[in-house]
């Protein structure tokens, strides 16, 4: 699998500038998209992506940082064929009409198929502002391998750890929310990890069997305010907590 790191950054980062961290979308393949927020087209163009290849778009939440109507509308008319949205069902009635897109509503535990990559909804550790409306992780199988992508949210729900343990086969990749970087004890621990929390799970979820010591982990999600601004120290900081830092245009093949 192929993951292009579209756009990188937590909702504090300027959209209108060219130059700043985009709004944080994954594509995998070449056509299936995870989230789709203000600052997508500019960001897939800038990275020499197009739209005309996408066939799915999978919702974590509908933070306006992750979900626009607008340009999930745009992404599926410039697309060659129908664009399957797969959200919770309050995301979903805020998307246009349109006879480009075939909206699909995810809950919990739910299994999509797409062409050779399933996905698996996983209850995520983070609220939108409707409190019923579900927000996900994902559990993504292609080629052999697991992936768990796991952003916007803090820790790991139990239900989530569940829903992981029925694999019986360790993670290959994780993609963490990593937005509060070294800030510690920050008041969002709620809804989104610091390095330190991370560094916990991992090594529970390493005595688990969820990962081993060759697992690979990505920091995604990264905010402008708690990371540091000079690259080469974010660099640092991220190989310290031996992750990769995500960063707009990159691409990862698994």
């Amino acid at each position: 699998m192929r993951f292009d790191f579209i756009g990188t950054g937590a909702a504090d980062w300027d959209w209108s500038n060219p130059a700043s961290r985009g709004s944080t979308c994954t594509l995998i393949d070449g056509r299936i998209l995870i989230d789709a927020g203000p600052s997508v087209p500019a960001k897939m163009a800038a990275a020499g992506l197009s739209p005309a290849a996408v066939t799915d778009l999978f919702i974590t939440h509908s933070h306006s940082d992750h979900f626009n109507p607008e340009n999930i509308a745009a992404i599926a008319e410039q697309a060659e064929q129908t664009v399957r949205v797969y959200a919770a069902p309050q995301a979903l009635g805020r998307i246009p009409a349109s006879g480009k897109l075939e909206k699909h509503a995810l809950k919990p535990g739910a299994a999509v198929q797409t062409d050779g990559i399933s996905f698996r909804a996983l209850p995520s550790n983070h609220t939108v502002e409707d409190i019923a409306e579900d927000t996900f992780h994902f559990l993504i199988r292609g080629e052999g391998k697991r992936v768990l992508y796991a952003l916007d949210g803090a820790w790991i729900c139990g239900r989530a750890k569940r829903m992981l343990e029925q694999e019986r086969a360790p993670l290959d990749l994780v993609i963490w929310d990593a937005t509060c970087g070294k800030k510690l004890c920050d008041r969002r621990f709620a809804e989104h990890n610091d390095l330190e929390m991370i560094r916990m799970l991992r090594a529970a979820m390493l005595k688990s069997g969820l990962i081993t010591d060759t697992t690979t982990h990505i920091f995604d999600h990264i905010a402008r305010t708690l990371w540091p601004a000079d690259p080469r120290e974010l660099s640092d900081l991220a190989r310290e907590y031996d992750g990769i830092p995500a960063e707009d245009g990159m691409p990862f093949v698994l």
